[in-house]
């Protein structure tokens, strides 16, 4: 299944990845990775139901389980999105005795920066004419602008 997810720059993010057991079957593992280039996957995080997690060193501090509990629910925490953030991921469940499951997501990381507006002055009165405005501004996706008078 793939799914998109949104994230704020400088925010945190959940990247869900749920798995409803049958019974007597058990998430042993979960294993998050991260598409890059060409198609190489990069692991971010391994969750475990005996031995607990291991995160990446490119991700320390940065990525921790949502929920403790039973690995149904493997969905992580990425704290302070970045720009480098954006791009496919990757969950894969191990269980008992069912076998191996995977889902997909692609993370979005949107950069709200402010605009600014360039040659405003204080002095301005109702009803002047002549002015020159400039609108500055960045951000992912790039903004778009709309002037009303």
């Amino acid at each position: 299944m793939e799914r998109s997810v949104t994230a704020v720059l400088g925010q945190d993010v959940v990247l869900p990845c749920r798995y409803r057991a049958q019974e007597r079957e058990q998430v042993e593992q979960v294993t998050w990775l991260k598409r890059g280039p060409g198609g190489h996957s990069a692991e971010v995080a391994v969750l475990h139901r005996q031995h607990g997690q291991h995160v990446q060193e490119a991700y320390a501090g940065r990525v921790l389980r949502q929920t403790d509990g039973a690995l149904e629910d493997g969905a992580i925490v990425l704290r302070n999105a970045v720009q480098g953030d954006e791009g496919d991921y990757e969950c894969h469940l191990i269980t008992f005795p069912m076998g191996s499951f995977e889902g997909h997501l692609t993370l979005k990381v949107l950069d709200l920066s402010d605009a600014s507006v360039l040659g405003h002055t204080e002095e301005w009165q109702e009803g002047m004419e002549g002015a020159t405005l400039t609108c500055l501004g960045d951000g992912n996706p790039p903004p778009s602008y709309n002037w009303t008078r």
